[in-house]
């Protein structure tokens, strides 16, 4: 089984940690409640930023077949179960929103500032991780492997996370970010190194073809 969560949040006071909750990243000290070895029947969901509030989900088996019924029984390609990855996480976020009744959350911090149950990018990240546990543990993605969360610095001591997947024949990785969006709606999947340089809604794509072709013939 895939788990890897990887997340240091220094110690920060006062407002500046509300300057930097805005921003996306959340204080120190969370995720102590969740549940390690997450499975659709019972696994936990993080918000109020930092994991400040911890949910308990229970997926019934109906529900988590809408989730199976996303991939074909036969592997297609990388690039295409990066597609169905991006649609069952989306799922997966509007069903565990519904249940604990956080299906409010806003893409990005702005938008839901002064709301309640709110997602910052480590709730994002963390609970995507295991949403890509799950569907590799249930053996529905066969292209890919959860890799340990990663984070990107921005000037104004502004950190930003995201969950992570390794295309396991080229190694390549790519960010699978929630965050920018809201409650329900599909994550950004686009390589890491492109997220780790900036991107942002509204910049470009990389183009995926070019993109795995320079991947495969690089080095090993």
């Amino acid at each position: 089984m895939y788990l890897h969560i990887n997340k240091t949040v220094r110690t920060l006071s006062g407002s500046l940690v509300l300057l930097l909750a805005g921003q996306g990243m959340a204080g120190p000290e969370h995720g102590s409640g969740l549940i390690r070895d997450p499975e659709p029947a019972h696994f936990t969901i993080c918000y109020n930023h930092g994991c400040g509030d911890i949910a308990e989900v229970r997926l019934s088996p109906a529900q988590w077949q809408e989730i199976r019924a996303l991939f074909p029984a036969e592997p297609v390609s990388p690039q295409l179960e990066r597609e169905r990855i991006a649609q069952a996480v989306g799922k997966l976020e509007a069903l565990a929103g519904r249940l604990t009744g956080i299906d409010n959350d806003r893409g990005g911090s702005l938008a839901g500032l002064w709301m309640r149950n709110q997602m910052d990018c480590v709730d994002e990240s963390t609970n995507t991780h295991n949403y890509l546990v799950m569907l590799v543990n249930d053996g529905l993605i066969k292209f890919h492997v959860p890799a340990d969360n990663e984070r990107r610095f921005r000037p104004y001591f502004y950190q930003h996370y995201s969950a992570v997947i390794e295309e396991t024949g080229t190694h390549q990785k790519y960010a699978v970010d929630s965050w920018f969006r809201d409650n329900g709606q599909r994550p950004v999947i686009l390589p890491l190194s492109t997220w780790k340089r900036g991107w942002n809604p509204g910049d470009d794509m990389p183009d995926e073809k070019r993109h795995s072709r320079a991947a495969s013939t690089g080095p090993p």
